[in-house]
């Protein structure tokens, strides 16, 4: 009954994709930026950051339907993707949306003095036309991957965070730079904490089965007039970068918490 129960999420994902395809539009590649330097460090792909301009990933995003689905537990430790309680067969398991992340074009960015090339990753919503097309900037380097930035039609910002940290081993912690848009503007903030929380899992999702998976836990303040903890997971399998994301929100005791929403990789393009 379960197999069925998948089956019938999967085919009927499928056909939802049918539909929104014939409205997709097109995200348009940034200029570029005028040349700034005659040295710049360029951008090294790697294992968790693979691909170049024209590679693109598309996701899935589910949530639960109706009541959210409170876990009550303070002694709650993540251990692997198990840990999250999440049954693709469940019923009120509802696929939301269908996001695209695709990298549009790279460019020169000068951040005190120094110029980088940037990839600009765009991710949007295939079933919603009527948004904002943002350009998220990042930089590859030796020591990490780096948030240099974003554009969008209203707000341009550069800076220089960094993401994730290099090396990557097991227990590993760090902070770095949150960047996010709140509708209006960019938004630089620090998360409470990063950390790598595996090197090597092996994630089994609807679409396929991902072995030896970096997974990266993201916590963060939702804002200053909300109590609690946004807790972001995040799966990099080894040349086709994230496959899962994990939104969670966690109680301010830590006694209570609830998935927010699921994204899960079910088509990627490396060029």
């Amino acid at each position: 009954m379960k197999t069925k129960k998948i089956f019938f999420i999967i085919t009927t994902f499928l056909i939802f994709i049918l539909l929104l395809s014939c409205d997709k539009i097109e995200p348009p590649i940034i200029p570029p930026f005028n040349q700034c330097c005659t040295d710049t460090l360029s951008f090294e792909p790697n294992l968790i950051v693979p691909g170049n301009v024209g590679s693109s990933w598309k996701y899935i995003v589910l949530r639960y339907q109706g009541a959210i689905h409170h876990n009550i537990d303070s002694n709650w430790l993540y251990t692997d993707f198990s840990s999250f309680n999440l049954d693709f067969s469940d019923s009120s398991l509802i696929l939301f949306d269908s996001t695209e992340r695709k990298i549009t074009g790279n460019s020169i960015v000068n951040f005190k003095d120094t110029c980088y090339e940037v990839l600009a990753y765009n991710s949007y919503s295939l079933k919603y036309s009527n948004q904002i097309n943002l350009y998220f900037l990042y930089w590859n380097g030796d020591e990490g991957l780096y948030e240099m930035g974003g554009i969008s039609e209203n707000d341009t910002l550069i800076s220089k965070g960094i993401r994730i940290e290099y090396p990557l081993y097991k227990g590993n912690t760090w902070k770095g730079q949150y960047l996010y848009y709140n509708g209006e503007r960019f938004i630089v903030d620090k998360p409470i904490f990063r950390k790598c929380l595996a090197i090597d899992e092996n994630l089994i999702t609807p679409f396929g089965n991902f072995q030896n998976c970096f997974v990266i836990w993201t916590r963060a303040s939702p804002g200053d007039d909300v109590g609690g903890y946004d807790d972001l997971y995040q799966y990099y399998s080894p040349e086709i970068g994230l496959v899962c994301q994990v939104f969670k929100f966690t109680a301010p005791d830590e006694n209570e918490w609830y998935i927010n929403n699921v994204s899960i990789l079910y088509s990627h393009y490396i060029n």
